[in-house]
């Protein structure tokens, strides 16, 4: 299978994106789309498009800003109130959210969980934290 690395190689000789700002030493998760880029990416769209919508009558379509200041996520409490917990594997370098690694390791669903908000979660046998240790590494910095 290829790599992320491979592929973005790949779209960049084509042309159908590369990152924004790249000159300037690029802006994560940002992208310039080429002529074909473009292309492939509303035939992506009209795809999802047709399947959602065609669904039911209760479907709507809405666009909303994805990049919003500070100040709209603090007013919304995003910024107090979400404490999700990032973990980065030291051999690897990937980052992973706290409660996904737990569920994954005790096959429980972790309270504070987006599918386990409303109940308290039940408490994990000591061998099952135990073995959730051994998934997590350091914490991820925040900045």
């Amino acid at each position: 299978m290829a790599s992320y690395e491979d592929l973005m190689s790949l779209s960049v000789r084509r042309g159908f994106l590369w990152p924004a700002v790249d000159l300037y030493g690029g802006f994560a998760g940002f992208y310039d789309y080429g002529h074909n880029g473009v292309l492939l990416r509303r035939r992506w769209e009209d795809r999802w498009i047709e399947t959602f919508l065609g669904l039911s009558d209760n479907y709507h379509l809405i666009d909303t800003t994805t990049i919003l200041p500070e100040a709209a996520l603090k007013a919304s409490g995003h910024v107090d109130h979400f404490t999700d917990i990032l973990v980065t594997c030291t051999r690897c370098g990937e980052s992973y959210r706290g409660d996904q690694l737990l569920e994954a390791a005790t096959h429980e669903e972790q309270e504070g969980s987006p599918r386990k908000r409303s109940t308290l979660g039940s408490r994990s046998s000591r061998s099952d934290v135990r073995t959730a240790r051994v998934f997590w590494a350091r914490p991820a910095s925040s900045t």
